[in-house]
This record gives C-alpha cells, sequence and structure tokens, in this order.
C-alpha cells in the first residue's frame, strides 16, 4: 500500500454491486473504473501502472441465489487468480462482506464519506457451514469453496481478522434456528407472491376500467360539444335564410316594378319597330332588282376569268411536274453517291475497329492470364499461412491446456498442502495443551519416584 495510487480499476462483483459497498464518494476519489471481469487480465497486461481492487463475497451470500449460483460464481471471479499473476503487489483482494469500507479507505490514504456497513444477517453463519458440509459432496461447491479459500489466503483484511476457511466455521443454534425462519418464510414466499400479484393484477384491472370509463365520458363530452356547435351553427344558417327570404321577396317587388314598366316601353318600341321594317321592306325590294342585275354582269365576267386561270393553271403544272421530276433525279443521284461514301467510309471503320478490337482482346487475354498466375501465387500463399496459423493455432491450444492442466495441479497440491498444515497445526496444538496438562502430572510423578528412591535398600 506503500506506492502512490492515481487510477483504480475495479472488478469483481458487479458495477452496482461495486458502488453500493465503496459509496460514490470514495468511487470517485479513487478515480475508479468498473471493468468487467473477463477483461480484467487484458486491461492489467496494457496498463501496468494503475492499480486494481477485487471485490467478491461469498456465493452463499448473494441475493436472489435460491440456490446460490456456484458455476456462475466460479466463472466470475476465475480471472482474479491470473490477475494476480500479472498485476502482483497493484492488486488488493477484498472481501466486501466481510471487510469494512472505512478500513480499506484508510489502508489506501483516501479520504472520503463512507457508507454505514449493515450487519450480516445471524443465519448467514450457518448456511456457510452448511455449503461447506455440501463441498465434501457435491464437485461444483467443493470447487467454488476451494476458490473462495484461495482468494481468502491472498485477501488485504483489517488487523486483527483471519480469513474464513471450512475448518473454521461452526454451526451454533441461533444462526441455525435463524436459518430456519429463513427458509420458512422462503417457503411461504410463493403464496404471499401469487396473492399479492392476484391484488395488483385486480388494481391494475380496475384502474384500466376507471380510464376506459373517463375516456368514454370525454368522448361523451367531445360528442355533445359537436352536437351543440352544430345547433348553434344551424341556428345561425336559419336566421341567414330567413334573412336572404325577405330580402328576395324585396328584390321579387323591385322586380316586378320594373317589369311592368318595361313592357310598357317595350310595346312603343314594337310599335315604331313596325313602321320601320315596312320602309325596309320597300327599300329592300328595290335594291333585289338591281343586285339582279348586277350579278348577271359578275357571273359572265367569273366566267371569263375562270376558263383563263385554268389555262394558266395547267400551264404552270406541266411545268412544276418537269422541275420536279429533274430534282427527283438529282436528288436520288446525289443519295447514291453519298451512300456510297458512307459505305466505303463504315467498311474502313469496319476494317480499323476490327484490328483494334483484335489486339485489345489479345491484350486483355494476357493480361487475364498474367493475374490468373499471380491469384495463384497469392493463393498459395494464404494456403501456407493457413496452414501455418493453424499448426500455431494447435500447438498454442495444447500449451495452453497443458498449462491450465499443470495450474490446476499446483492448486490442488496447494490446497492439500494448505489441509496437511491445517492439520498439523491443529494436532500441535492438541500435543501442546495434552503437554501443559500432564505437566504437573509428570511433576508430581518424578517427585514422587525421587521420594521413593531415598527410601530404597542401597544396592550391594
Amino acid at each position: 500500500m506503500s506506492q502512490p495510487i492515481h487510477r483504480v480499476f475495479i472488478s469483481g462483483v458487479s458495477e452496482e454491486a461495486a458502488t453500493a459497498y465503496l459509496g460514490r464518494a470514495l468511487f470517485e476519489a479513487l478515480n475508479a473504473q468498473w471493468v468487467a471481469p473477463e477483461q480484467s487480465v487484458a486491461l492489467a497486461q496494457e496498463d501496468e501502472s494503475a492499480h486494481w481492487l477485487w471485490l467478491y463475497q461469498p456465493p452463499w451470500q448473494l441475493a436472489d441465489a435460491t440456490p446460490p449460483e456456484w458455476v456462475a460464481w466460479v466463472a466470475q471471479h476465475q480471472p482474479a487468480l491470473r490477475l494476480q499473476r500479472v498485476a502482483g503487489p497493484r492488486l488488493y483482494v477484498v472481501n466486501a462482506a466481510r471487510t469494512p469500507v472505512a478500513a480499506l479507505a484508510e489502508a489506501l490514504d483516501v479520504s472520503a464519506a463512507c457508507p454505514t456497513p449493515q450487519a450480516a444477517p445471524a443465519y448467514l453463519g450457518a448456511l456457510a457451514a452448511l455449503c461447506a458440509g455440501l463441498g465434501a459432496t457435491l464437485p461444483v461447491v467443493r470447487q467454488a469453496w476451494e476458490l473462495y479459500e484461495t482468494l481468502e489466503a491472498t485477501a488485504w483484511l483489517p488487523s486483527g481478522m483471519a480469513p474464513e476457511f471450512r475448518a473454521s466455521l461452526s454451526v451454533d443454534e441461533a444462526a441455525l434456528a435463524s436459518l430456519l425462519q429463513v427458509v420458512s418464510a422462503g417457503v411461504q414466499a410463493p403464496a404471499k407472491a401469487q396473492a399479492h400479484q392476484a391484488t395488483q393484477t385486480a388494481l391494475e384491472e380496475a384502474q384500466q376500467r376507471e380510464q376506459t370509463l373517463r375516456q368514454t365520458a370525454r368522448q361523451q363530452e367531445a360528442t355533445l360539444q359537436t352536437l351543440r356547435e352544430e345547433l348553434q351553427a344551424l341556428k345561425e344558417a336559419h336566421q341567414a335564410l330567413q334573412e336572404s327570404h325577405q330580402s328576395l321577396q324585396e328584390t321579387h317587388r323591385a322586380a316586378s316594378e320594373e317589369h311592368k314598366e318595361a313592357t310598357e316601353e317595350n310595346e312603343l318600341l314594337l310599335a315604331q319597330l313596325h313602321h320601320v321594317q315596312e320602309e325596309l321592306e320597300k327599300h329592300f325590294l328595290e335594291s333585289q332588282q338591281q343586285q339582279q342585275q348586277l350579278d348577271e354582269l359578275r357571273q359572265q365576267l367569273a366566267t371569263q376569268q375562270q376558263q383563263a386561270t385554268q389555262a394558266a393553271a395547267a400551264h404552270e403544272q406541266e411545268r412544276n411536274a418537269a422541275a420536279a421530276e429533274t430534282a427527283k433525279l438529282t436528288k436520288a443521284l446525289t443519295e447514291q453517291k453519298q451512300a456510297t461514301q458512307k459505305a466505303q467510309q463504315a467498311q474502313q471503320t469496319a476494317e480499323k475497329a476490327s484490328a483494334s478490337d483484335k489486339q485489345a482482346l489479345s491484350t486483355a487475354k494476357q493480361q487475364w492470364e498474367a493475374r490468373t498466375r499471380e491469384n495463384d501465387k497469392a493463393m498459395a500463399a494464404l494456403r501456407e499461412q493457413v496452414a501455418k496459423l493453424n499448426t500455431t493455432l494447435t500447438n498454442t491450444k495444447t500449451e495452453h491446456t497443458e498449462l491450465q492442466e499443470e495450474n490446476d495441479l499446483l492448486l490442488a497440491q496447494l490446497h492439500h498442502v494448505q489441509e496437511e498444515l491445517e492439520r498439523y497445526f491443529l494436532a500441535n496444538r492438541e500435543y501442546q495443551t495434552l503437554l501443559a496438562n500432564t505437566q504437573p502430572t509428570f511433576l508430581r510423578a518424578r517427585q514422587h519416584i525421587s521420594r521413593l528412591a531415598t527410601h530404597l535398600p542401597a544396592q550391594a
């Protein structure tokens, strides 16, 4: 903890759980950033100066885990072992369920407001002891316990706090009674939840019916308002029709008076018209006789002009026909010459195009053959690279498998050695206790033997 801390990556538990444990103030004071567990090792290899804080909780203490997700918990915290090899002293493994956050902040030399720790339920001790017993029969539980004990052995703990191992757990009557109450409440929880769900469903249905009635009332109010507006519009239209009817009656009376006056004027004009018509008829008869004489003269003159025009038209038609025939012959000769020239030009162009197409075809064929050879070479090189990569991948997988097996073997040996050390420690403690208990007896026996030796006769 002597290195100055400028940036901290937090992993292990979820981001919400980490924020709830540390508190927003300490989270910001550490300039912390949460990282998913599966991405922690790669990020630690890239950034070799940042510190790491791995938070974990016992798998039996996770909320809403019935039964505990042992496999998921192992997969979540397995990267911590690899992260220890990469980060080294920059990694602080902390049990968020047992370590007070204020002590952690003091050890990190960070001043910030820390959340008040909540007392752990009494039944967790009994639950941990029962889960420890399950480890002897269930491989999944045993694997989770081994990983938990490994994290406990390497975790940072405040002064005076010991790691939590299976050998140190015990079940007392109070914790067992609390656990039984929790189990009983869990058994009754589905029925209570079902009743609560039914009540909630009925409440939602009542709210929906109330909302439907409100919508219907709003629709009826809107319809009533529309009918009121239509009634008002009808009243206004009826009033407008009455006003229009009165206006039409007044217009009809005015038109009747005007019609009477116009009728009198029309009768006077009709009499004057008859008189003028008689005068016009008399003048028309006189002009009609004069017109007949003029028409006869005009007809004779038109006959003569028509004969002269027909003769001139016939002569002009003959001359136009001859000119048209000459023009047709000239045009046909010109078109024939142009067609001959175009045919010659088209033939020359076709010959040039044919030669150019042959040359382009030859060039394209050569380029295609060259590209085909280059593609074949590139394909062969790619195949060789793919084969090399497959070989490298196979070797890497083999090495990874061997390394994983070796790590598992070392971890198993480590746990075996740890169990042996614990057994020897307990046996040594029992031996020391026995020795301390037998020491007075040994002293009394020694004194008694000494007193008996003073009373024995001397040997010859």
